[in-house]
């Protein structure tokens, strides 16, 4: 089995927390993002991996190095981000057979085994509210027959979540790589939806996978939307506990090192390896590894690697895209 997952994203909408940490290594529940997407394709018999890297993409091919090191692994620079199509076409060799395709930042739950299983090629779908931020499908008999990138008037609700499962990786290297030498592009980009159409138009049978696990963690708000479901899915305490002059009130994750000293912490919290917080009140947050928080409540909140965070705030030291609310 051979996945290509694209990780070259800059990650603007997590910013100023993109800035200097890897969208792919941002922890969710205590756990970088990638773990939480390279596991489910282990256990499904992963033996190949290709990561499309870009922005800190040495701090991503280090950790999966360290973590993944039993795997062939790849990692091949994306130089101009120039669509999720030509991000799969550097993945894809000559001759290729089936290929799983999963976006860097689309945490799911599904049978990776049973789509694999699948005789045909499968599309990850699940029905949204307003389909227009999507790529959207379209079916005829429980086929895909249509694939539409961010319609302006959808004519399904069911929206690509961003993982595939490609039968004939050649057909779809074949098909990229002539869009490439064209230059055909949607929305200034070589996009995999107008791809994967030309196989549907040429005969490829295409089938839809509803996903019902499906977590976006693009942007602050469904980054910390995702912490709380993994969360509630690795800790089942249901009452609170005392740790020392603390109390922690589940689901909480703790990484090791932290240091709690007259604090209230969760529900809904993850807190990095080596963090302090001490006389603080923190509930469904999101705090990296050594970060410090001294008389502070949040609520809400994402706190980056070594961020110091005082009560009262009266001096700043801040970068691009902070963010500071009273």
């Amino acid at each position: 089995m051979k996945a290509i997952l694209p990780v070259a994203g800059k990650g603007t909408r997590l910013r100023p927390l993109a800035h200097t940490y890897p969208k792919a290594l941002i922890p969710i529940a205590g756990r970088p993002m990638i773990e939480w997407i390279m596991d489910p394709l282990v256990e499904a018999g992963l033996q190949e991996a290709v990561f499309i890297v870009g922005w800190l993409g040495a701090e991503i091919e280090a950790h999966v190095r360290r973590r993944y090191g039993q795997l062939a692994l790849r990692f091949v620079p994306q130089g101009e981000m120039l669509g999720l199509g030509h991000a799969v076409s550097l993945g894809l060799d000559e001759g290729e057979g089936e290929v799983f395709i999963i976006l860097g930042d689309t945490l799911f739950e599904a049978d990776v085994a049973a789509i694999r299983a699948c005789p045909h090629s499968v599309l990850g779908v699940k029905e949204v509210a307003d389909p227009r931020r999507f790529g959207v499908a379209e079916l005829d008999q429980g086929r895909i027959v249509r694939l539409v990138e961010k319609p302006a008037e959808p004519r399904s609700n069911l929206a690509l979540i961003g993982l595939y499962n490609i039968k004939d990786g050649e057909a779809l290297r074949l098909t990229l790589k002539d869009m490439i030498e064209g230059d055909v592009k949607t929305r200034g980009e070589y996009q995999i939806t107008d791809a994967l159409q030309r196989m549907i138009d040429a005969g490829h049978a295409f089938q839809p996978w509803g996903i019902d696990g499906w977590y976006d963690c693009g942007k602050k708000e469904t980054l910390l939307e995702t912490n709380r479901h993994y969360l509630g899915r690795l800790d089942s305490r249901r009452e609170a506990v005392r740790v020392g002059d603390s109390i922690v009130i589940p689901p909480v994750h703790l990484g090791t090192g932290v240091q709690l000293s007259r604090s209230v912490v969760g529900p809904f919290v993850s807190v990095g390896e080596g963090a302090t917080l001490k006389d603080s009140v923190v509930e469904d947050s999101l705090i990296c590894e050594g970060a410090r928080l001294e008389g502070v409540v949040l609520r809400e909140a994402v706190l980056g690697r070594e961020a110091l965070v005082r009560q009262p705030p009266r001096a700043l030291h801040v970068s691009d895209n902070t963010e500071v609310d009273g």
